[in-house]
């Protein structure tokens, strides 16, 4: 049994090594130009998404925040409900 399950494991590594070498993948300086110009693309895309679509990342934000306020000051309350002896120490 042990045979059985070592030999379908090394089927399974070669069938792998197959996709792998004989997959046609582009030559690393292809990718490295394409990586770098998207990257030198992205702070443009940024700052005009930032300004034409202001009211996604405006509103999103105020909302994050008021929910972090709000779970924290639930927080605080339930504490200080929970354990009296702690809102005697501040």
């Amino acid at each position: 049994a042990l045979a059985t399950l070592a030999t379908d494991a090394l089927k399974a590594v070669n069938d792998g090594a197959k996709i792998i070498i004989l997959s046609d993948r582009p030559d690393f300086p292809t990718v490295t130009r394409d990586a770098g110009e998207s990257i030198v693309r992205i702070p443009s895309l940024l700052a005009v998404a930032a300004i034409n679509f202001w009211w996604q990342w405006v509103f999103t934000s105020a909302i994050l925040i008021m929910t972090t306020v709000c779970i924290n000051t639930i927080g605080d309350t339930l504490r200080d409900v929970m354990d009296p002896k702690s809102s005697n120490d501040k």
